[in-house]
């Protein structure tokens, strides 16, 4: 079963009560919500996604509720918890949408320790993924979201899941969060209807989920070996410019935007060499036209 074939009154319903058990990439998750909203993106964003029964043993639990006493009302918020813990800060009501997502990926990285991860996008062409590995504001999420509109298998704009028996990137298949002026970029691109609608958020300048592809979702139990790792950085009127990075610095850099890299000792610097390993070429790559970018990605893939 799969969450479109849920009536809207259905997915409230189990939302509101035991909560609904889906599966995104190798984790099942369960989301509780009295919002309407959330019931809402899980049928525009998920539509596609397995149902799991109820009273399914599930790998992380989420729940997102209304703000408390005034905040019920005046200026109303979304609290987001995650198994005992509140991780973010109450976010205004409109954005709910969007404390779903980083409430996933917050339970994805303190929890799933069974696998290496990165701080990057990464995406899936011929059987190879690119990883675009960088800070937060660094476009990478533009980048997955283009190619992603191109074709390519979207694994995950955020969170790259490395498997520690054999360094393959595990797909983790969700929506991806645009921000700012990338949602108009992107959403001059789509003909597929992928980009939702823009909620307003003066911190970031709005706010627009991208719904992953139905091949995306479809194939998301398997993994692919890396292709490609690049450290992308949007600077605001650049030269496309890329240059090859040595794989001792690669390591480096890769280490410094993992998550649990530390964490997991032996094991991270084992499982991240082994990936570099594997992998055709590592490029640093600085660009501001994202034409110019998307098609640079795709003459290293073809």
């Amino acid at each position: 079963m799969i969450v479109s074939e849920c009536s809207p009154r259905q997915l409230r319903s189990l939302l509101r009560r035991t909560g609904l058990c889906i599966r995104t990439g190798p984790f099942i998750c369960r989301i509780q919500s009295p919002l309407p909203e959330i019931a809402q993106t899980l049928a525009d964003y998920y539509a596609q996604f397995p149902l799991l029964p109820e009273g399914t043993f599930a790998d992380m639990e989420l729940r997102i509720f209304a703000g408390r006493r005034l905040r019920r009302w005046i200026r109303p918020q979304a609290i987001c918890q995650c198994e005992d813990q509140i991780p973010f800060y109450p976010q205004p009501r409109g954005l709910a949408p969007a404390l779903l997502e980083w409430g996933l990926n917050w339970a994805v990285t303190n929890l799933a320790h069974w696998y290496l991860m990165v701080h990057g996008a990464v995406l899936e062409r011929h059987g190879k993924a690119l990883l675009l590995s960088a800070k937060a504001e660094s476009g990478k999420s533009t980048l997955a979201a283009a190619l992603t509109l191109r074709g390519w298998r979207l694994f995950s704009d955020e969170i790259a899941l490395i498997r520690l028996a054999d360094s393959q990137l595990v797909p983790l298949a969700r929506p991806i969060c645009l921000k700012g002026p990338s949602i108009e970029l992107i959403r001059r691109q789509d003909q597929q209807g992928l980009v939702g609608p823009t909620v307003a958020d003066p911190v970031r300048g709005g706010i627009a989920l991208v719904r992953p592809t139905a091949e995306s979702v479809s194939r998301m139990e398997e993994p692919a070996p890396v292709g490609w790792v690049v450290f992308p950085e949007f600077t605001p009127g650049a030269a496309t410019q890329w240059t090859p990075l040595a794989k001792a610095l690669a390591f480096i850099r890769l280490a410094d935007n993992s998550f649990n890299y530390s964490l997991l000792g032996t094991t991270g610097f084992q499982t991240l060499a082994a990936l570099l390993d594997q992998a055709q070429g590592c490029y640093k790559f600085r660009y501001s036209n994202l034409e110019e970018a998307i098609d640079w990605l795709e003459h290293l893939a073809d």
